[in-house]
């Protein structure tokens, strides 16, 4: 109740800033622990699926979507039937999916762009020179060197603009939120929504039970409350 108070007494500004920096924090926390999901599996992962940290956050992140909330139960409800998931089992799944294997999904942006040009070894150095450039100029840079299209570097700048975008709000800077907002806004249109759909949509039709099925599943109903119409869902 002691953390309540300040607000009780604070300006309808104030309040209305703080409403919208916690928003921003949930979106953040979202998009930080799918992208944790879909980098390479470590440690971490496992240990936040065995302690149940993964669902228990990601639950409190979703409270404030309303009615919105129950298109990501099909997701979360699924991760929560696997229960703790081995490092090893979490390994093969990976390299199933993303590996050198017949099963193998792309989970590289350029993969995807090929679509938009004709020249596809030229689209995919175009596509990582405009993420580059992209992240420098918003103080940020790809966990590794050419990864720059990777899901899970994409879903990780999201999470990183939407913490920024917190921070704004917080400091009551609303213009510098705002076009913090815009910039999501803006990665979404140019690069998450115009693959993302396919990208779940292969993992999902994968046969078998996975800790991965059920992680695109949740993404891509994430993705479709966060682009709204500029989001084509991925296929079932």
């Amino acid at each position: 109740m002691s953390e309540e108070q300040p607000l009780l007494s604070a300006s309808p500004r104030t309040r209305s800033f703080a409403i919208l920096a916690r928003v921003a924090h949930f979106r953040s926390q979202i998009y930080r622990w799918l992208a944790l999901g879909f980098f390479p599996p470590d440690d971490a992962l496992a240990g936040a699926l065995e302690s149940g940290a993964m669902l228990d956050e990601m639950n409190a992140a979703t409270l404030w979507l309303g009615d919105d909330r129950a298109r990501l139960a099909a997701g979360l409800g699924e991760i929560d039937r696997l229960g703790p998931v081995a490092l090893e089992t979490l390994q093969a799944d990976y390299e199933r999916f993303f590996g050198k294997s017949v099963d193998r999904v792309s989970d590289r942006e350029s993969a995807y762009r090929w679509r938009d040009v004709s020249d596809v070894v030229g689209a995919s150095g175009d596509v990582a020179r405009a993420l580059r450039q992209q992240y420098r100029q918003c103080g940020a840079a790809a966990t590794a060197p050419g990864s720059e299209d990777h899901v899970a570097v994409e879903l990780e700048f999201m999470a990183y603009l939407c913490a920024r975008e917190a921070g704004a709000w917080g400091a009551e800077t609303p213009e510098t939120a705002r076009q913090l907002r815009r910039q999501q806004g803006n990665f979404l249109d140019d690069h998450l929504g115009r693959w993302l759909p396919d990208f779940c949509g292969q993992i999902e039709g994968r046969p078998g039970e996975s800790f991965y099925i059920c992680l695109a599943r949740l993404c891509d109903s994430w993705m479709r409350i966060e682009h709204g119409p500029g989001y084509v869902a991925g296929s079932r």
